[in-house]
């Protein structure tokens, strides 16, 4: 697939791969994304929710106001930085023999998808596995 970004870094338990589709006008962060309660009607619990998808959400302020080790989201789609790697929704951090996919937030992401009938985990496929 053309287009992810990819930048390759040592973590503390060997070589990693990040990997985001570069819409950084969708990135909320993991703490701003709109999301709604996914269980007010099914279910009764707090930690069930579902992330809404891009059509649903508008476009993401610059500064969503989260910083991950002083760093901000960044102003344009040409590298990652930590505020990417740790509160970014689009970002997936792969592990060497993992294969490599993001989100798919063309859909609503739900963290408990086993929940609710017809949610999906939907990701986008690179057919790829990381070979550091």
């Amino acid at each position: 697939m053309t287009g992810l970004l990819r930048t390759a870094y040592d973590g503390p338990r060997g070589p990693r791969l990040a990997v985001c589709d570069r819409r950084c006008d969708k990135a909320w962060g993991v703490n701003g994304r709109r999301a709604d309660n996914a269980s007010s009607i099914e279910f009764d619990q707090d930690d069930d929710i579902v992330y809404l998808a891009d059509g649903e959400t508008g476009t993401a302020p610059r500064d969503p106001g989260t910083y991950e080790g002083g760093q901000a989201k960044p102003f344009h789609p040409d590298r990652h930085n930590k505020w990417c790697l740790r509160e970014c929704e689009r970002c997936s951090v792969v592990e060497a023999g993992e294969a490599i996919r993001i989100h798919d937030f063309a859909h609503r992401q739900y963290n408990q998808p086993w929940k609710h009938d017809g949610a999906v985990e939907a990701w986008i496929e690179t057919g790829e596995t990381y070979r550091p």
